[in-house]
């Protein structure tokens, strides 16, 4: 192999391989008052968006927007990998349409490396948009500014920390193990399940309605009837 095919070679593995530098791309926090931004908000998987992922980022988005005193003109929710920015063509024309930026919490929001696997090795887990990723990404974004929150070159461990934060902030939930509950709690618990099952069935509701309204097993719901009704 010659020098100049090795070098060629070289410069084509780093572009695919190596992280790229996403801030010549993609700008941190640049949103004025007054502003017209396009929300983009994307989750990996299904199951994450009927868990209510999707709605939390486009609750916080919402929220820092109308911090910055900007307008929010429409919303591109996706819920898939991020490998191909081809959705974002998508929500690049919409924003094209209102003279609008195109706003993301993070980077890998609009564009992650193909070797990125969630649950893969060290390398796999951190692999960040590569030059080649990014530079697909400014073809679909055609023009329009892309904007996020958090800074474009931020480590990808942090820019999962800050979407985990965002959906226990707006779920209400605080992280870290669950607190401990009181001796007898169950017990305490049960006798109260128990009281509102037998009022209920003394004027006469089903008792498959009252499993459905209190979310409890419909053969438990039967089997304390059948102890206090007998």
């Amino acid at each position: 192999m010659t020098e100049r095919k090795r070098l060629s070679a070289r410069s084509t593995v780093e572009q695919h391989c190596n992280p790229g530098i996403a801030a010549g791309y993609i700008t941190h926090d640049n949103i004025q008052p007054g502003d017209q931004v396009v929300l983009y908000c994307r989750v990996s998987t299904r199951q994450q968006n009927h868990s209510g992922n999707l709605k939390a980022h486009e609750r916080y988005l919402r929220a820092e927007i109308a911090a910055r005193r900007a307008e929010v003109v429409d919303l591109v929710p996706k819920a898939g990998p991020g490998f191909d920015p081809l959705w974002v063509a998508r929500a690049a024309d919409i924003a094209k349409r209102h003279k609008a930026k195109l706003v993301a919490i993070t980077t890998d929001r609009l564009i992650r490396h193909l070797d990125y696997k969630s649950t893969g090795s060290s390398y796999e887990r951190n692999a960040r948009a590569s030059t080649e990723g990014l530079d697909d990404l400014k073809r679909y974004a055609d023009g329009v500014e892309l904007v996020t929150l958090v800074d474009p070159d931020a480590p990808l461990a942090e820019c999962m920390g800050v979407m985990k934060k965002i959906g226990q902030q707006v779920k209400g939930r605080k992280g870290g193990r669950p607190g401990k509950n009181p001796p007898g709690y169950k017990k305490e618990r049960r006798l109260r399940n128990q009281s509102q099952v037998f009022w209920m069935r003394a004027v006469g509701y089903p008792v498959r309605q009252i499993a459905r309204i209190l979310d409890q097993p419909e053969s438990t719901v039967r089997r304390w009837v059948r102890r206090f009704f007998r």
